[in-house]
């Protein structure tokens, strides 16, 4: 009798201990990743008007998609500010960051909450004398620990409003083309915008290197046109007046 609890005993300690070692070997969760994006990220408040220059603004939003944290040391969480066809960034500025005007810093300490958190800034722009249709701002993301490069970059292109939009024609007007032999060419040009031409319109013809240009005319004085001589081969033409909208200019 005395033997047999002994032996229920024995058994009693090694059944705990068995579950003690199963215990400790439990692995640890994974640990989680952070994925910031600004796809889709940057709003305005568009269209822009182009006899308007100031007022605009273009807000960049981070979003972390991933399950952890994304925490800055002042430096390494970055997003880099670039605009075109004629946009000039005056300014940028959010909660818990440190901008310029070529990129934003979040700062020391500040962070993107895991799964959907976000931080945004403002960037402020002017419309340039002559900008295009389009302008754009493109930001790109970018911090250490970031794990997917894939959505880090975006760009935003808002329309302007009150902006020539020039067209040139070229059409062969003693066809066909025989080698050695002259061709004269018309050239046209148009304004497709929607307002006026403030400025002298500038076009360049480059006939290439196998052919010549001997001569240039036009019924309008207000055109003036250069050849590259000695060899010819290129005309530079600028028209010192106003194009309207919808309408050619004079041959």
């Amino acid at each position: 009798m005395h033997r047999r609890r002994l032996f229920l005993l024995a058994v009693l300690i090694t059944a705990l201990a068995l579950g003690s070692g199963v215990w400790s070997a439990r692995a640890m969760p994974a640990q989680g990743t952070v994925d910031l994006s600004v796809q889709n990220g940057i709003t305005d408040n568009g269209p822009f008007l182009a006899a308007t220059p100031s007022g605009y603004f273009y807000d960049v939003t981070v979003t972390n998609f991933g399950d952890a944290v994304a925490t800055s040391n002042g430096s390494d969480l970055t997003v880099a500010l670039t605009v075109t066809g004629g946009l000039t960034i005056t300014s940028a500025s959010g909660t818990g960051w440190t901008c310029s005007t070529s990129s934003c810093a979040l700062n020391n300490g500040e962070t993107v909450a895991a799964n959907g958190g976000t931080r945004t800034f403002r960037v402020q722009v002017a419309v340039d004398p002559n900008p295009t249709p389009t302008v754009s701002l493109q930001a790109v993301v970018a911090f250490s620990s970031d794990t997917n490069a894939a959505n880090d970059s975006f760009t935003k292109v808002t329309s302007v409003v009150g902006v020539p939009d020039m067209q040139v024609t070229k059409t062969l007007q003693n066809p066909p083309l025989v080698h050695n032999n002259e061709a004269r060419f018309l050239i046209q040009v148009r304004n497709n915008g929607t307002t006026t031409t403030i400025n002298p319109v500038i076009l360049t013809d480059n006939a290439g290197t196998s052919n010549i240009i001997s001569s240039w005319e036009s019924t309008d004085p207000r055109w003036s046109c250069t050849l590259n001589s000695p060899i010819n081969t290129i005309l530079s033409c600028l028209f010192n007046g106003q194009i309207f909208s919808g309408q050619p200019a004079p041959d």
